[in-house]
């Protein structure tokens, strides 16, 4: 969030900040379509369960309905599997960047005590630790202290920042609209959390009025943090603009790794020495908190996927012996009696494989932890491999997707809708068809930037594979 700035710098003030309002309202609209599909799956798989007296998981908890679910619901079940894959991969590259990150932050505060090959397993072993022995709602108290820790942090580098502020429009660096655009990226990625959409829409009891005020309401508050945060540090930027941070302001608006530290140390430079402690200490306490949310959206999501994994691979890896003992019940009908009541009673409760807290936390956490071992410099790199086309499929193009499905799926043949819910997002197709035009123009303009040809040429090879796939 603090480096934000070096990225919009060369647009200035106020395309940024519209540029910010602009990419809140769209991830706004694609979290409430998450939620749409996830609220009607999921009343239609408890509405099967309970028609068949099954039970997925124990009495009173709340079974969180996955992105696969979704995925597989609305689209089939290739785009399922594909989606999950992605979603873990997604999930991953986060865990190895927060992971990575930490251990530059605990190398601050310890004075370089702490070598990375130890500060990674601290950092893993002592969160990963809290939700093994605490649970959801000790989680849930420990985020709610955290995120007061944060804002109260955020108000102290502000308030140092406002005392150096000087609020005439000269003082911020020229508008420029061209750049603003190439800044989409990290404003997309600053300002996502829809990984933690499906575990909301569980936490909450598929409440449809809560979830929707938490998506809405909750999205303000970085919404204020990063506009007024923006507002300082492009004020400042000038003042700073020394032989090492001129870069920032005539960067191409790709600001790179040395700009965001030059930026940041200059702030902390021209501000009292409290303010550097509340820097390092504001980017942990985000490591953290970030840390925890993926780590419990991918935990819940294995906690849900696991079961109907084992479930299915149950009948092979049993193979023979499980032949030999109905075998041998077929030969003692008393035992086949028994057998048989046995298999009845576990059918109408809708048994399933169960997979402990320790066996989810450590295929969530292992893969990021060893990989952070292995390469610990991999936090913008980590970042830059999720942010640059799986956050957009995700969380940008698939939600309207899937919401113009399940929406085709309510209605009768006729075109009436059928007995359900409104939708949590009004305005139908064309509110749809907006917002895939949206992230479909992000996503072109990435791979023209990426690819270094323009615009019309990307679409031109699209239309050539398309038209060779048709054919």
């Amino acid at each position: 969030m603090l480096a934000l700035p070096s990225f919009t710098a060369p647009a200035g003030l106020g395309p940024s900040a519209a540029l910010l309002v602009a990419t809140w309202g769209l991830l706004t609209l694609e979290a409430l379509l998450i939620a749409e599909v996830n609220l009607a799956v999921g009343e239609e798989l408890r509405s099967s369960q309970f028609a068949s007296g099954t039970r997925p998981g124990p009495a009173g908890e709340e079974q969180m309905v996955t992105l696969r679910q979704m995925a597989e619901h609305t689209l089939g079940p290739a785009a399922g599997k594909g989606l999950i894959a992605c979603y873990l991969a997604l999930s991953g590259c986060f865990l190895v960047a927060y992971t990575c990150k930490s251990t530059e932050v605990l190398d601050f505060f310890t004075g370089g005590a702490l070598p990375p090959a130890a500060a990674a397993p601290a950092f893993v072993g002592a969160l990963g630790g809290l939700m093994y022995l605490g649970g959801n709602s000790t989680l849930d108290k420990v985020n709610q202290v955290l995120t007061s820790l944060i804002l109260g942090l955020f108000l102290v580098i502000l308030g140092s920042g406002l005392l150096q502020v000087d609020w005439a429009a000269s003082a911020y660096p020229p508008s420029n609209w061209t750049a603003a655009g190439k800044a989409i990226p990290i404003a997309f990625l600053a300002l996502l959390y829809h990984d933690l959409v499906p575990v909301i829409c569980a936490y909450l009891r598929h409440d449809r009025a809560a979830v929707r005020t938490v998506l809405l309401v909750g999205g303000l508050v970085p919404l204020a943090m990063f506009l007024s945060w923006e507002a300082v540090a492009l004020n400042l930027l000038p003042a700073y603009s020394t032989a090492s941070t001129a870069p920032i302001a005539a960067a191409d608006g790709q600001g790179s790794a040395t700009a965001m530290v030059d930026l940041l140390e200059a702030f902390v430079r021209h501000s009292p020495p409290l303010v550097g402690s509340a820097v390092e200490a504001f980017s942990g306490l985000a490591v953290v908190t970030c840390f925890l949310g993926t780590t419990l959206g991918v935990s819940e999501t294995l906690k849900t996927e696991l079961p109907l994994l084992l479930a299915r691979l149950q009948p092979t890896l049993a193979g023979a012996p499980a032949t030999m003992d109905s075998a041998a019940v077929a030969c003692e009908p008393e035992r086949q009696q028994q057998h048989q009541q046995r298999q009845q009673q576990g059918q109408g409760q809708g048994q399933q494989p169960s997979v402990g807290p320790g066996v989810l936390l450590s295929l969530t956490l292992g893969p990021p932890l060893l990989l952070t071992l292995a390469r610990p410099d991999l936090f913008l790199g980590a970042l830059d491999v999720a942010g640059a086309y799986g956050l957009t499929l995700l969380y940008g193009l698939l939600p309207p997707v899937m919401a113009w499905r399940l929406r085709q799926q309510q209605q009768d043949p006729a075109g009436r809708r059928m007995d359900q819910p409104g939708p949590l997002v009004p305005g139908g197709t064309v509110v749809l068809v907006a917002a895939l035009g949206v992230v479909g123009a992000i996503t072109i303009g990435r791979v023209s930037t990426d690819l270094g040809l323009p615009v019309d040429a990307v679409l031109s090879q699209a239309q050539h594979v398309m038209g060779h796939a048709a054919n």
